[in-house]
């Protein structure tokens, strides 16, 4: 539904992904107001969280190919950016892995998030003057830095000759002199 022609049910439907993803993150309340963290037992999850079945079906791909197609539409790149910061968030905090090293469930969220095809995304939004669309980039990004570090070396760096030296950082830089604090903290968080 996400490549649909209709506004509404792109719309729609990315604000449903992110709700999923988010109901599902490490320490998100459900509504009987148990955190995620308490279905753990013994180190191992009893059952696949949502995000990453999400993530397995190849949301991340559809989600990027709606947001570069509207991006004009403003709704939409504010939805987008909070589905995206929902989908990584807490995301390598995640019990993926047990005390052994061994994988805890068939799905590795980690491995569905391809920097190549998210980071010119990121850096697009990160250009956009709104401060909502600003605030859910910049947790994006420092969510994925609390990733392995082949994360964050694609972020201080770019492949592209014509780009600016330092990745993202010069304009994360550029946003710690933001006016509102819901976008200064995201930036500094992201550069520490």
């Amino acid at each position: 539904l996400l490549s649909s022609p209709n506004k509404d049910v792109y719309e729609q439907s990315m604000w449903i992904l992110g709700s999923i993803a988010v109901g599902d993150s490490p320490g998100s309340s459900s509504p009987g107001g148990n955190s995620s963290a308490n279905s753990l037992e013994g180190g191992r999850d009893k059952s696949v969280s949502a995000r990453d079945v999400i993530l397995a079906a190849g949301v991340m791909n559809q989600l990027l190919r709606c947001l570069e197609a509207h991006p004009e539409n403003l709704s939409l790149q504010r939805i987008g950016s909070w589905t995206l910061s929902n989908l990584v968030e807490g995301i390598f905090q995640q019990s993926n892995h047990g005390k052994n090293g061994s994988k805890t469930s068939e799905y590795s969220s980690s491995d569905e998030i391809e920097m190549s095809t998210l980071l010119p995304v990121l850096r697009r939004l990160l250009r956009m003057a709104d401060a909502e669309v600003l605030s859910y980039t910049c947790w994006t990004l420092s969510h994925l830095c609390d990733g392995p570090s082949s994360h964050i070396a694609e972020v201080v760096t770019s492949k592209d000759p014509k780009a600016p030296k330092g990745g993202l950082v010069p304009r994360l830089v550029e946003l710690l002199e933001h006016q509102s604090w819901r976008v200064t903290k995201p930036a500094l968080r992201t550069i520490g």
